[in-house]
């Protein structure tokens, strides 16, 4: 009877753990500043604040991020596969649409280090 309780409680507590394991690990994704959804890749760290500009016909946030260790191939790579399963479209190389928005991804100075404009408007 011990076991069979046993065995009851960790079946039971599993599917708790894991879905407390699940929301830990997106709680521990960090997102690039100014950007409500965009996860920072490994290896790129902000280079300055973001600008945000607010008007009647929408917002453009800005931001420039850094690298030593990543190229601009590896970066358009990475984001072509999150930014799909986040709802955008591809329309260019380093280029996307969702909704009513669109977000660019471009080489601001080739460093070292390599220089990288985020832009969403």
């Amino acid at each position: 009877m011990k076991k069979i309780l046993i065995t009851l409680l960790l079946i039971f507590s599993l599917p708790i753990s894991a879905m407390e394991m699940k929301e830990a690990e997106v709680e521990d994704i960090p997102y690039v500043s100014g950007f409500e959804d965009l996860p920072l890749m490994d290896g790129l760290v902000e280079h300055d604040e973001p600008l945000v500009f607010d008007s009647v016909h929408g917002s453009i946030v800005q931001t420039t991020l850094e690298t030593e260790t990543l190229t601009f191939n590896e970066i358009i790579k990475y984001y072509d596969e999150v930014l799909l399963s986040l709802g955008w479209v591809k329309k260019g190389k380093g280029v996307y649409e969702r909704e009513e928005e669109n977000l660019t991804i471009e080489v601001v100075e080739k460093g070292p280090p390599l220089l990288i404009k985020f832009e969403l408007n």
